[in-house]
């Protein structure tokens, strides 16, 4: 199948409700035939914005943030978004394939910058190609997302969002980015920004504010590249076998809160996140010893390290192969995962 009919996570999609154009972000790398999981990000508009003629809908990214915005323009727009899905057994935001106007490609985007930039742009390009000199990243395997992909980046307020693809090693992008700061190329957050954020965080999930700190502090991918905050994002070209569309679907069963001990990390850096976990100890919910977090929320991914003990909740569930998990970032529940049992 071609790039441009393979939709991956931090790729963006643009269709049209009511006449209005409404530029997507495509989640993770699994879709249901015919259809492209999203969530509606910019929606044009005649007001005044910094984003070149568009709105931003989602101002704090939590699932039911982002849950709220497709609701909004399913309402406002009359846009038939909203659909219930057999295999996560929920209702999601799933855009027919027939009414996608464009695909906007972050490899693609990131050529055209490398080729010739502008402003901002120039940012972009400098940081890549540092990672490349850092890495064993190609410039096939990097791309560029957010505004910056779409063209209606602000020169002033924009961050820089990069895409690593796989088979790309997160530990390396990791070491490459801590040489730019070793160099004094990079820096990471100062303490008053990281309070800022951390103090959103904390309100969005329900969670302590030093862990919310803690967390911040664990994201070597996120930091400042000539004054301007960058993060990195990991993606993956392929779903894993697990996490295939119609592999295995689920039942929920109740909200649950536990404390476990990670065992194996390896899919934890991407979407759809994964942690193996045993030495479960429930804290409330059903007396139930799930073996895996699922990770829809991609604010906890690659944050966590094995033979770390963590505090999870979240939604628990069967799945149809018999396993019992619990996923962390539905609208139904939301949930988080912190360091600690506390």
């Amino acid at each position: 199948m071609s790039r441009e009919a393979t939709y991956l996570d931090c790729d963006y999609v643009s269709t049209v409700f009511s006449g209005k154009k409404v530029l997507m972000r495509v989640v993770g790398p699994v879709h249901p035939p015919n259809y492209v999981l999203v969530y509606p990000k910019y929606v044009e508009s005649s007001e005044p914005s910094p984003w070149r003629g568009y709105l931003r809908l989602v101002p704090r990214y939590s699932p039911c943030a982002i849950y709220d915005a497709a609701l909004r323009i399913t309402r406002e727009l009359n846009a038939s978004l909203m659909k219930y899905d057999p295999y996560w057994n929920s209702t999601v935001p799933l855009l027919d394939k027939r009414k996608i106007r464009e695909h906007f490609l972050p490899e693609v985007r990131l050529a055209e910058i490398i080729r010739e930039a502008r402003g901002l742009e120039t940012y972009v390009r400098e940081l890549v190609l540092e990672l490349v000199d850092n890495s064993s990243a190609r410039l096939s395997y990097i791309g560029v997302t957010g505004s910056i992909l779409l063209k209606i980046h602000n020169e002033k307020l924009s961050d820089i969002d990069i895409v690593v693809y796989e088979p790309v090693p997160p530990e390396e992008v990791r070491q490459a980015i801590s040489t730019l700061k070793d160099q004094g190329l990079a820096s990471s957050l100062s303490p008053d920004d990281i309070a800022l954020k951390a103090r959103e965080k904390a309100e969005s999930y329900g969670i302590p504010f030093e862990k919310a700190v803690e967390l911040y502090k664990r994201r070597v991918e996120l930091g400042l590249f000539k004054g301007r905050q960058f993060s990195i994002c990991y993606v993956r070209r392929s779903p894993r076998r697990w996490e295939r569309y119609g592999c295995r679907s689920f039942r929920f069963l109740s909200p649950i809160e536990l404390t476990c001990e990670i065992i194996d990390n390896a899919d934890s850096y991407s979407l759809t996140g994964r942690l193996i976990v045993n030495n479960v100890r429930i804290l409330q919910g059903p007396d139930l010893k799930p073996s895996e977090i699922i990770l829809y929320d991609s604010f906890f991914l690659g944050l966590f390290s094995v033979g770390e003990r963590v505090r999870v909740k979240g939604l628990a569930a069967e799945t149809s192969d018999g396993e019992l998990v619990v996923l962390v970032g539905t609208h139904e529940v939301g949930g988080y995962v912190i360091p600690g049992t506390s």
